[in-house]
């Protein structure tokens, strides 16, 4: 069946090769070349079109051709001439077949209004609801209904009908005075006509010289997801998608290739329709089209100064010409927490607690009649008591078609999503509109609009023991939740944890948020010739916030402790992108593409805070703040711009090596003097091998290509006043006989004008591979990035006014191997099964501090003793702290009295010998970056079923497990002792046990290797299994699709860690120093998912 497409298509074509016009001559001189290249060179000169059976032309004999100032007729009958292969030419569209299977013209019928009918189906015959049928160059269209028919009416018999359905590959049929046409679509396997999105372009993905993966829409539309970062996981080689938490509507960390700053973001950076930082957290999954990530340098340096962390293009639909297409979509989810802690209950924690007391030579502080009763009332359960069945229900509703020359896409969207944790929630309403329209024949205009409005409850809030969660694995189980005397929440007993009542943080500490979004862009081109366009587009991105908050007093409190504020601000950035392209061929062997620009930047930042405590009354919450006792405003305002040169070079020699040279040049604000420009050139060379007779005579590659590059990119991530010396206002010092303390005006933090701009050079070496006509295909790649002058804040010594100051300093590398597979491995009418597998491995390392050997932080997360370290030689994202050992034993009493310990306590290294357990003892005791991730992701189709299943996976890397420690504590009480653990303690009847007994010296130190896990896992991220409707059932109903399905997310993960989940992470996302501690961080979840997608 493998040429009944094009048999069927011939058949019924008419042939008349001799009227059309004998304009276009080539001169051609060609030299063992493929049919494929000879077809790409007449498609690039003139108007005609090739439709052919890959297999076929892959399989055909090399050409050697050698023609001058010949028509494409001529050159055809010079091609064809004893050839196994045949053609027949049709409206400017040449079929290209197996000589035997060549049927005989049709009669000509004369012009006029005509209707044509037919059906389109796939390769294994199944029809095809919903693929677009245009005549081409015109406005008319439609699309087939769930049978797969269409009905068109034509002016006259003449004109080419296009047939396009994503996924498959796009046909041009002539006409030909027919009024039945019967077309098969071919599934688009190889990929290499795929379009790819580059920075300032597209290009076809056989012609791309960089390391770019797409992650296509067909890859996670059946999958319910609310945030965009969900359809990158698991995806693209290289790309590590972690979720830091499970608050509603909560964003993750994505890294491409490692990270490549210390105290920078190392964000990639996004590209939204052309808009440049655009915010993914906003965006409707269900609007994407297409995400491409841009890795090495030959991509990303034409962002130059924002590409070092790799760049996502995201490109979001569009119409089809055709009749108006409704689409709905709706799933509803339950969700609930993957597990819980094992905590004591509340006769064991009353035991405990009197052990305590014991040891320590005091009274018990429960009776046995206290401890009987807590037996039977069964104590609280406090994770239950603020813990819940989460749900979120998410909707869409999408307009889209058009004609020839106007496409529109019309989406309006809600996501609303109910945590796990009482009181917290994200709602996001969202509004799009993108049109594309031919203006004239060389006039091109698009719009795209999007808007949302997100609103949230607690989940901005803190972490740690203060967080509902956090005091819940801490609170006495013995204590109720409500006080019957007072008819109010319970306060912690004074032998109890020093926090709040877990119901009362809950309910009664509201931090809200509203945050309007808009982005906007516009594009204008012009074609001045055939080869020379001018672009002209424009764009904003913008956010207004609006974060309210109160925190009401604790039980026992009077009024005066009850805070409440506000924090507004915007931040909106303007973009301007001139662009000139250029694109010609010359001699049929030269293909030369050429792209220049100019582009600038303005974003301006806006911010106001007012909050107060001692209020009267908290009736009104944070609606009125002017009643506080204690008042105090705050404002702010910074602005930066960045003005842009760039340019790129494409070369193609012979359709097989492919050059591709970029440049660009950016001033930034941020800088000063000379240091204002960063320049960012570089140069990539890709391979086409399978074209070489030697590789292309084994008929074993359907692909194989060699790519290198290397580049030079960029960061500015840094305020943008840093170089300039600030004051700023303070509220210090002591007021006098009675008077109010001033507001006072001093330096701020210390200027450094010689800032510059940290480069990241890049060298990539990788292979694009298929095998079996593509059916099996994939790429190898290996990366080396070293980035230097870092920006660093450089500690200034007391004498000289202490604090800090950024710096360029030190430099850091990462170098990984990336493999991705993809492959169909069954391919049959009613089966069909792919499945697609990658891994990568970055290994990063500090290769200099500016003099430093090693540099302790808090990366700006305030928990333990500078609990991350960076050290010369080593890699990003190490802990420090004291070595456990494990518990001393009875028998090493006298070492642990040099320490001064007894047997039951902690044992920890004491590392420089002095008999005391300190500061210099700390050393490194873990790492949070994994050795690899992976992800592997398999469909499989049957009849009108589909089930698709993606696994994902880290290995290698720690889990710095904080939650664990209070719970785990004895120190001068048994106040935090709750984890179920403690009842596995040492006692001199248990000394094996490593964890610490109940002594009066008891000192469980919270910064030590006893809290680092292993924090690698196998995770199934998604099982989805849906049901089509049958057409038979679906044309009854008058609708061209019909779904149903059922999914599960995070349904389950093997892994060794003991927290909540090994993802989780308390840290700043934007952090690759501070990164992989669990302080009590909001619960991963398990997700059941229905829904239903309509197509009318």
């Amino acid at each position: 069946m493998r040429n009944i497409t094009f048999l069927m298509l011939v058949c019924i074509m008419q042939v008349s090769a001799t009227s059309y016009s004998q304009d276009v001559r080539l001169t051609l001189n060609l030299k063992d070349a493929s049919l494929t290249r000879l077809f790409g060179i007449i498609q690039q000169q003139s108007d005609y079109k090739f439709l052919y059976n890959l297999e076929d032309v892959n399989n055909s004999p090399r050409l050697n051709i050698r023609v001058k100032d010949a028509t494409i007729p001529e050159i055809l009958a010079v091609c064809f001439k004893d050839y196994p292969l045949g053609y027949r030419i049709s409206n400017k569209t040449v079929v290209v077949v197996p000589r035997t299977e060549l049927p005989a013209p049709m009669p000509i019928v004369e012009k006029k209004e005509m209707v044509v009918k037919g059906t389109v189906t796939d390769d294994k015959g199944q029809a095809l609801p919903g693929v677009s049928v245009a005549l081409k160059q015109s406005s008319l269209g439609t699309a087939t209904d769930t049978e797969g028919n269409y009905s068109i009416t034509l002016p006259d018999g003449d004109g080419t009908l296009i047939f396009s359905y994503i996924g498959f590959v796009k046909q041009e049929v002539p006409v030909n005075k027919r009024t039945s046409i019967l077309v098969r679509l071919v599934r688009d396997v190889t990929g290499l006509q795929e379009t790819v999105v580059v920075g300032y372009g597209t290009t076809k993905r056989g012609d791309l010289t960089g390391a770019i993966n797409t992650v296509s829409a067909a890859s996670f539309e059946k999958q319910p997801i609310i945030r965009v970062e969900d359809a990158l996981k698991g995806r693209a080689p290289g790309v590590q998608v972690q979720k830091p938490n499970g608050t509603p509507g909560a964003g993750m960390k994505i890294r491409i290739r490692g990270g490549n700053s210390i105290t920078g973001n190392s964000d990639p950076l996004y590209v939204i329709d052309g808009i440049i930082g655009g915010d993914i957290r906003t965006l409707n999954p269900n609007d994407i089209a297409s995400m491409d990530i841009l890795k090495d340098a030959s991509s990303t340096a034409i962002y130059g100064s924002r590409g070092a962390n790799g760049v996502v293009i995201i490109t979001t639909k569009s119409g089809r010409p055709g009749k108006a297409n409704v689409s709905f979509d709706a799933f509803y989810s339950m969700d609930k927490v993957s597990k819980k802690y094992d905590l004591l209950n509340a006769v064991e924690y009353m035991q405990v607690a009197n052990e305590k007391q014991s040891v320590d030579g005091l009274n018990p502080l429960f009776t046995a009649a206290q401890i009987d009763e807590a037996r039977r009332t069964g104590g609280t359960d406090w994770q239950d008591e603020i813990l819940r069945t989460g749900s979120t229900q998410n909707y869409q509703l999408s307009f889209s078609g058009g004609t020839e020359n106007t496409r529109y896409y019309v989406s309006g969207s809600l996501a609303d999503q109910k945590g796990i944790i009482e009181n917290s929630a994200y709602k996001r309403y969202g509004l799009r509109a993108n049109v594309k329209s031919k203006m004239s024949k060389r006039l091109d205009f698009s719009l795209n609009l999007y808007g949302t409005f997100e609103k949230s409850r607690n989940i901005y809030g803190y972490d740690g023991r203060n967080t509902a969660l956090g005091s819940a694995l801490i609170f006495s189980p013995n204590v109720s939740v409500w006080d019957t005397a007072t008819k109010d929440y319970r306060r912690s007993p004074s032998y109890g944890p020093i926090t709040s009542n877990p119901v009362f943080t809950t309910n009664e500490q509201i931090f809200d948020g509203n945050i309007l979004n808009v982005l906007a862009s516009s594009q204008l081109q012009y074609m001045i010739t055939d080869e020379l366009s001018v672009t002209i587009s424009g764009g904003v991105n913008g956010n207004n916030y609006n974060n309210p908050y109160l925190k009401r007093y604790q039980p026992g409190n009077n009024l005066s402790s009850t805070e409440a504020g506000y924090d507004n601000g915007f931040t909106w950035t303007l973009q301007n992108t001139n662009m000139i392209n250029y694109a010609k061929v010359f001699n049929s062997i030269h293909s030369l593409k050429i792209t220049a620009g100019y582009e600038q930047q303005l974003s301006t930042t806006k911010f106001s805070t007012a909050w107060a405590t001692g209020f009267p009354t908290i009736a009104l919450g944070y609606n009125d703040i002017s009643l506080g006792a204690t008042r105090r405003v705050g404002s702010g305002f910074s602005q930066w711009s960045l003005q842009s040169y760039l340019g790129r070079v494409n070369y193609t020699l012979k359709d097989r090596y492919l050059f591709t040279v970029t440049f660009r040049a950016d001033g930034s604000s941020k800088f000063k003097g000379d240091n204002k420009y960063g320049y960012f050139p570089s140069g990539a060379f890709a391979w086409r091998i399978s074209e070489e007779p030697f590789i292309h005579n084994l008929n074993i590659f359907s692909d194989l290509k060699l790519r290198t590059s290397y580049g030079l990119t960029g960061n500015q991530a840094i305020g943008p006043y840093k170089t300039l010396n600030l004051l700023q206002t303070f509220e210090r010092g002591y007021p006098f006989n009675g008077s109010s303390l001033g507001v006072g005006i001093g330096p701020g933090t210390p200027a450094n004008p010689d800032l510059k701009w940290e480069t990241t050079a890049q060298l990539d070496l990788g292979i694009d591979f298929g095998f079996f006509g593509g059916r099996l295909n994939g790429a190898l790649d290996y990366y080396h990035k070293k980035t230097t002058d870092l920006l660093l804040d450089v500690n200034i010594p007391d004498y000289n006014g202490g604090g800090t100051r950024t710096s360029n300093v030190g430099s850091l590398q990462n170098q990984g191997i990336e493999l991705m597979l993809n492959g169909v491995v069954i391919d049959k009418p009613a089966l069909r099964l792919e499945t697609g597998f990658n891994i990568s491995a970055n290994r990063s390392k500090v290769l200099d501090l500016g003099g430093a050997t090693e540099i302790y932080t808090n990366g700006g997360y305030n928990v333990g003793l500078n609990p991350f370290i960076v050290k010369v030689g080593e890699p990003l994202g190490q802990f420090r702290g004291y070595v456990y050992k494990g518990v001393w034993k009875t028998a090493e009493a006298a070492e642990a009295a040099k320490v001064q310990r007894k047997p039951g306590d902690a044992h920890y290294l004491n590392v420089n010998g002095d008999g005391e357990i300190s500061g210099p003892d700390m050393m490194k005791i873990g790492k949070a970056a994994p050795d690899f991730t992976w992800g592997w992701n398999t469909t499989l189709e049957w009849r009108n079923f589909d089930l698709n299943l993606l696994f994902s996976g880290m290995q290698g890397n720690d889990v710095w497990n904080y939650t664990r420690w209070l719970p785990m504590s004895f120190s001068t009480d048994a106040r935090y002792a709750t984890a179920k653990e403690v009842l596995n303690r040492w006692t001199p009847k248990n000394e094996n046990s490593d964890i610490p007994g109940i002594t009066t010296s008891t000192n469980t130190l919270q910064q030590s290797s006893q809290f680092v896990e292993d924090g690698s896992f196998i995770r199934l991220s998604n099982l989805s299994l849906g049901y089509n409707l049958p057409l038979s059932m679906m044309k009854s109903m008058k609708i061209s699709q019909a779904r149903f399905y059922v999914s599960g997310q995070n349904l389950f993960v093997i892994t060794k860690y003991k927290g909540f989940d090994p993802e989780l992470s308390t840290t700043p996302t934007t952090s690759d120093v501070a990164m992989g501690i669990d302080n009590s961080t909001y619960p991963a979840f398990r997700t059941i998912t229905v829904g239903i997608r309509l197509v009318l």
